[in-house]
């Protein structure tokens, strides 16, 4: 165990993994509200004053007798030499939940006396990072940059980047003064919360509301399409997120009114920063094969010495309208086997609950060359120029014309030409983990 003295001027500046009792210490430093803005530089809130212990806040019974509810401080920065030079404080009669629209207002109108303090919905750096800082710069060009690869080349309408929100206010609740996000939301309060960053690209000028909408809406973790993808730091499919609840995606509203449904959300780490981000796709296309050709495409723009890993998309999760769930063998629901009409329709229930439950991309392929029959494993994310090429090698046929032919449920041969046919073949053999096909040359 170290032994060596530890100081610091202000316990602020601990990170809290650093200093576990910094909120506790923070909230017994016998200070009122703007003493503590002021000192911390930090925002504090809450949609009643009733929610503060008393020695938290000196003046909550004269407050409470004037009928004060809501109470939000501001801390007030000259941008010149970034130091706070006074606290703005604002009450209402009101239990206000969200005070979202007062700090934009506040902020801009300190803005047109050259003044500043912190905004809602901090975008893609956060408040603690500089955003002539270089390296940051490369990394979200770097985002964007991807993004706007993969749109291109599937013609998608709209990508855009998630992160963890930072925590950059304090909120009063329950009588205890706490870290909170920053969205000055009580519908975030003591939640992990999803921010969407700067890096997006638009495929499509329709969906600009939906952009707007996304900056002021957090998302929560573990809920969602990008919900899902953040913990589980893997990938996570929707075919139509307009047919989700409004409680397990606050933005579906806005998806409806841009036309927006099908969507993929996947895990990116950066190595040297070690930054963790949700990137979000919307596709116009929502067949599997779609779905396997882009995060092809994704895996190929992001090269090995990018500085980023992405996450898991061996296995992906589907989710769905909750009123479609699947059961597993035991009886209960499993939110990996939310089956949509759309995909019943098109494929037959029992072969779309395979697709959810084996969603890896990884399939045995049963080759049949005259009287010859081989297996291999094979990824549909490679498409069919790849899969022509493994079977030319496996039967020595480089350099010679042939086809490669599945039976379709009315027993004819059906050529396999494009990557779309990948997933008809796949079908056609049960959906589950093989695929069966014949080749033959062409004379």
């Amino acid at each position: 165990m170290q032994r060596l003295p530890e100081w610091t001027s202000d316990i602020a500046n601990y990170k809290a993994k650093d200093f576990p009792q910094q909120d506790c210490a923070i909230q017994h430093e016998g200070l009122s509200p703007p003493a503590r803005v002021y000192k911390q530089r930090l925002p504090e809130w809450t949609s009643d004053i009733a929610n503060y212990k008393a020695k938290d806040f000196p003046q909550q019974d004269c407050a409470i007798r004037c009928n004060l509810h809501g109470y939000l401080a501001l801390p007030v920065s000259d941008p010149t030499t970034g130091l706070c030079v006074g606290v703005l404080e604002l009450l209402t009669f009101s239990k206000l939940e969200d005070f979202t629209h007062e700090v934009e207002h506040i902020h801009q109108a300190l803005k047109e006396e050259t003044l500043t303090t912190r905004q809602a919905f901090e975008g893609f750096y956060g408040p603690a990072l500089n955003v002539s800082n270089e390296h940051s710069k490369n990394e979200s060009d770097k985002i964007s940059g991807i993004l706007k690869h993969v749109c291109d080349a599937h013609r998608l309408p709209l990508a855009q980047t998630w992160i963890v929100s930072p925590c950059t206010s304090y909120s009063a609740h329950e009588k205890v003064i706490k870290k909170s996000c920053n969205s000055f939301n009580t519908t975030c309060l003591g939640k992990v919360c999803l921010s969407t960053a700067s890096p997006y690209y638009v495929g499509d000028v329709n969906v600009w509301s939906f952009i707007k909408a996304s900056k002021k809406r957090h998302l929560e973790r573990s809920r969602g399409v990008v919900g899902r993808a953040m913990p589980s730091r893997g990938s996570c499919f929707c075919e139509d997120v307009t047919q989700l609840d409004k409680e397990e995606y606050p933005l579906v509203h806005n998806a409806r009114i841009s036309k927006l449904t099908g969507c993929l959300a996947i895990f990116l780490h950066s190595v040297e920063d070690n930054n963790d981000y949700v990137l979000e796709f919307f596709l116009h296309i929502n067949n599997s094969i779609h779905v396997m050709n882009l995060v092809h495409t994704l895996k190929q723009s992001i090269e090995a010495d990018s500085g980023f890993e992405l996450g898991d998309v061996s296995t992906m999760e589907i989710i769905g309208p909750p009123m479609h769930l699947s059961l597993n063998e035991t009886g209960s629901s499993d939110s990996n086997s939310i089956v949509t009409d759309a995909f019943e329709t098109n494929h037959g229930s029992a072969s779309m609950e395979t697709v959810c439950d084996n969603f890896t991309g990884m399939v045995t392929v049963n080759v049949t060359f005259n009287n010859d029959k081989k297996s291999f494993e094979f990824s549909l994310f490679s498409g069919v120029p790849e899969l022509e090429k493994k079977v030319a090698k496996m039967f020595k046929l480089d350099g010679q014309a042939f086809k490669l032919e599945y039976v379709d449920e009315d027993n004819d041969l059906i050529r396999v030409c494009v990557n779309k046919d990948l997933e008809s073949a796949w079908f056609a053999s049960g959906g589950n983990n093989s695929m069966n096909l014949k080749c033959s040359e062409i004379t």
